[in-house]
């Protein structure tokens, strides 16, 4: 578990894994995906409450570094941009019960997986 929690340490900032404890109220267990394409965040957030982002806006879109996504009431998607790319990747976090339907979910959006 502590080897668990040094990896998430570095994927997952800190204030995200304690806003997720703040929200679904206890420690969250953590799906990682591999990269999707700006679609993807679009496509989750036309249905679903961003709670907090980090974007800049260059002039004609808005660009997104990283942000968590209310997706149900047990479950939170943060993502981080790619470094130099345009390509995120999701962490799931929620309680383990809910690994079925995140994974149904995720395979919904495999259209917009990148080669890796």
């Amino acid at each position: 578990m502590e080897e668990n929690k040094k990896t998430l340490k570095e994927d997952i900032p800190d204030k995200i894994i304690k806003l997720s404890q703040d929200i679904l109220g206890f420690y969250p267990s953590i799906i990682e995906t591999d990269y999707y394409t700006i679609e993807a965040i679009r496509s989750v957030l036309s249905k679903n409450r961003i709670l907090w982002s980090n974007k800049y806006f260059d002039g004609e879109t808005t660009i997104y570094n990283n942000g968590v996504i209310q997706f149900k009431n047990n479950i939170l998607f943060y993502f981080r941009k790619r470094e130099n790319e345009n390509s995120y990747k999701f962490y799931c976090l929620s309680n383990e019960d809910s690994k079925d339907s995140i994974i149904f979910y995720l395979n919904q959006l495999k259209k917009f997986k990148t080669i890796s």
